[in-house]
């Protein structure tokens, strides 16, 4: 009876020993599942639905200030004062001024947009490393300039005589088709073109993360010189 025992408890240590050496050799010397293929296609894509990409706008409201060559050249005179010369020469001034003397200021309203030209990505662009997505795309930059018509309008206006009398307009029409550039200037002033770097990494990301949940995407992309567009 006790032989028989014994054979029983060496029979069970025996299968525990096999079953225990049958779950190590599973967890330790099976190969890691292959990673999932990266479809680049599908991210090429995802980021090409909108070949202008629009990844940051940014609106603008001032006022600005558009004297005329002849106001110019009063108020240019007018600050010397120092002999007969001078003073003749402000007679002059304000007597050309008071006929032909011209001076707007404007309201200013427009929106700028930035954009990024995915229609030139390529899969060649995305590089994948790990858990690491690399993707490098074209540089952001101003694609348009949207001056509000509306709200754009004169809010003080000097007219000399003349000008009145004749309905001559040309400074207002020479205001309004520098708006545009009055606002670029401001907009890189204050450095719009990092603004809009940071925006589209962002942007980028969220639809890369969107198709490849749980990856580190790290976006390469530039600045375009900070203009309106041509």
């Amino acid at each position: 009876m006790k032989k028989y025992v014994v054979t029983v408890i060496v029979t069970l240590i025996i299968v525990a020993g096999v079953f225990v050496a049958g779950w190590w050799y599973a967890q330790y010397t099976q190969s890691p599942p292959a990673p999932i293929a990266l479809n680049k296609n599908e991210i090429v894509g995802a980021l090409k639905e909108e070949s202008q990409l629009i990844v940051a706008t940014q609106d603008y409201q001032f006022a600005f200030a558009l004297p005329n060559e002849v106001r110019q050249r009063m108020q240019d005179v007018a600050k010397n004062n120092s002999s007969l010369k001078d003073v003749l020469a402000q007679v002059y001034a304000s007597l050309e001024d008071y006929f032909v003397g011209d001076y707007i200021e404007m309201n200013a309203e427009a929106r700028v947009v930035m954009v990024v030209d995915m229609g030139s990505l390529q899969t060649e662009d995305i590089v994948q490393n790990g858990d690491m997505i690399t993707i490098t795309v074209p540089p952001v930059r101003v694609y348009d300039v949207i001056v509000n018509q509306d709200t754009s309008v004169p809010i003080n206006r000097d007219r000399g005589v003349w000008l009145k009398l004749m309905d001559v307009d040309e400074l207002r029409n020479e205001a309004q088709s520098s708006i545009r550039q009055q606002v670029i200037d401001r907009a890189c002033a204050q450095d719009i073109m990092t603004k809009g770097q940071t925006a589209a990494q962002t942007a980028i990301t969220d639809i890369v993360k969107a198709i490849v949940p749980g990856k580190t995407i790290v976006v390469n992309i530039d600045t375009a010189p900070c203009a309106l567009p041509k």
